[in-house]
């Protein structure tokens, strides 16, 4: 064993061996059916065939008979782990960590395909919301100050606040002839308030909304 990395934790270092041993022996002759499993029971338990209560822990299927779970850990451990069916979750990830490592890769690219499928229909629906109030907008530069209010009454139910004063501060900076800007009038305002504010007679224009 010189030279070689040797686990820390007793299973991992149990199944290593055993593997070794049982290549060691195919290359001598015969081997069981069940050979890995007997190496690795007489490593780790002292026993090359424990009694069933003691490696039943090591299956999921507790009704298991102990032929069949010797013959689900001989075909886990024959296949580096990749036959898991049926084998403890714990006593896997124990046996092969590399099976931890592989299974929270999946977990976490299920999650990014998951989260980008996602992203794309809240994308979608955000650049359909955008190209609507746009629409909306090109369509409020054409009401007259009086009809600012029913604007914002119109369309409050699915355009936030922020979005209801942007398109009040396209129509002001079209229209509004005053030497203060928009965001120093009405920074603290709401949606109707400025509106109300604009409707008014008084309110001097840099030109008609008729053009």
């Amino acid at each position: 064993m010189a030279g070689k990395l040797i686990p820390h934790n007793l299973i991992q270092r149990a199944v290593m061996q055993a593997m070794s041993q049982v290549i060691e022996r195919k290359q001598n002759g015969y081997v069981s059916d069940t050979a890995y499993a007997s190496a690795f029971f007489k490593l780790y338990f002292g026993k090359r065939i424990p009694q069933r209560n003691v490696i039943s822990p090591l299956v999921t299927n507790k009704s298991l008979s102990k032929d069949e779970i010797m013959q689900s850990i001989h075909r886990f451990i024959d296949s580096n782990g990749q036959y898991r069916w049926g084998i403890c979750e714990s006593f896997a990830f124990q046996a092969f960590p590399s099976l931890k490592t592989q299974q929270d890769d999946r977990h976490e690219a299920h999650c990014d395909l998951k989260w980008q499928q996602s992203k794309k229909v809240s994308d979608k629906r955000d650049a359909f919301k955008m190209d609507a109030v746009e629409e909306c907008y090109q369509g409020l530069l054409s009401l007259s100050n009086k009809a600012l209010s029913e604007w914002v009454s119109s369309n409050e139910h699915w355009m936030s606040q922020d979005e209801l004063k942007q398109g009040l501060k396209r129509w002001f900076d079209r229209y509004v002839d005053h030497s203060w800007t928009f965001n120093e009038l009405y920074a603290t305002s709401t949606p109707g308030q400025v509106a109300y504010d604009l409707s008014f007679d008084d309110v001097k224009l840099k030109e008609s909304v008729n053009g």
